[in-house]
């Protein structure tokens, strides 16, 4: 136990002597040694060292790196971005994970560019898999025609942003709630539509979307847990594939949790088909609690 506590740089004690892990500064960055397969150039570096000065770090005398960021803009769950080292790994890593938990991160996720060569290696220092995600394609935007009669579905007003963030959160597990901020940016997108579903005065849901290149993309909807069952998912549904095939798109996919069968059934009912591979997000807890279900 006390080797594998040392290996997952759970203390400085696990750190390789004479390893001295200093900030990353921008000036550094020229320093550094970026091979050719890293996911980052140096102008991205640079830019990571600006916005996370407390998250990019390196080894005094040496060329090895680490940067770290927010996972979906979330302040709550950090990002490995990527590790360059090999001699240094466990520094590094130990490094980032203590200014993470200084920031009060509960987790942190391993981004697509790490769970490569190096999975096994943080799969043994306590990293594990936290979901799968899977994609649906439906090949065609034919309507559903579905309309209950009950909801009132209107365009977002960013005026209504607190309203709708209370549904994504009673809507969604911890880890897939938007970020206030990044939802705003990401719904001021000029190929993003948004719209939200309400029952009088009560907001009940929305559906958020994208179109590119004959292409739609759903990318999120939501309904409060007390008012599933009563067709208001297949109702915004309904909405977002008839906006879509009116924008231009011909198909639409989107990316669900391996297990939300309940979302697979409804996807699956309207034509979706799983489409081939999956995307796994690996992740480690800095914290005995975990959150969220």
């Amino acid at each position: 136990m006390a080797e594998r506590a040392k290996q997952r740089g759970d203390s400085p004690d696990g750190w390789e002597e004479g390893a001295a892990v200093v900030p990353l500064t921008v000036a550094g960055v020229d320093e550094l040694r970026i091979s050719w397969w890293s996911p980052l150039g140096r102008p991205e570096i640079a830019r990571y060292a600006r916005r996370f000065p407390d998250l990019v770090w390196r080894v005094r005398g040496e060329r090895d790196f680490v940067i770290g960021g927010l996972w979906r803009g979330r302040p709550e769950i950090g990002l490995l971005v990527y590790l360059s080292a090999n001699r240094h790994r466990a520094p590094l890593l130990a490094r980032l994970l203590e200014s993470f938990r200084q920031r009060g991160v509960r987790a942190v996720i391993l981004s697509d560019s790490e769970v490569g060569e190096r999975l096994k290696w943080y799969l043994e220092n306590g990293w594990r898999l936290f979901e799968e995600i899977v994609v649906y394609e439906r090949p065609h935007c034919r309507p559903i025609g579905v309309k209950t009669g009950e909801l009132e579905i209107t365009p977002f007003r960013m005026e209504e942003l607190d309203k709708l963030m209370a549904v994504d959160r009673a809507a969604f597990p911890w880890l897939w709630w938007n970020d206030r901020e990044d939802f705003q940016t990401y719904v001021s997108a000029g190929d993003v539509s948004c719209y939200v579903a309400k029952l009088g005065q009560e907001m009940v849901g929305y559906v958020s979307f994208t179109v590119h290149d004959r292409q739609g993309h759903l990318d999120r909807i939501a309904v409060l847990p007390g008012f599933q069952g009563h067709g208001y998912g297949t109702e915004l549904l309904s909405v977002a594939i008839d906006s879509m095939a009116s924008a231009g798109a011909r198909k639409v996919s989107l990316t669900t949790q391996i297990n939300n069968r309940r979302s697979q059934a409804l996807y699956e009912k309207y034509g979706f088909r799983r489409a081939r591979g999956s995307q796994r997000l690996y992740g480690v807890w800095l914290n005995s609690r975990r959150t969220g279900t």
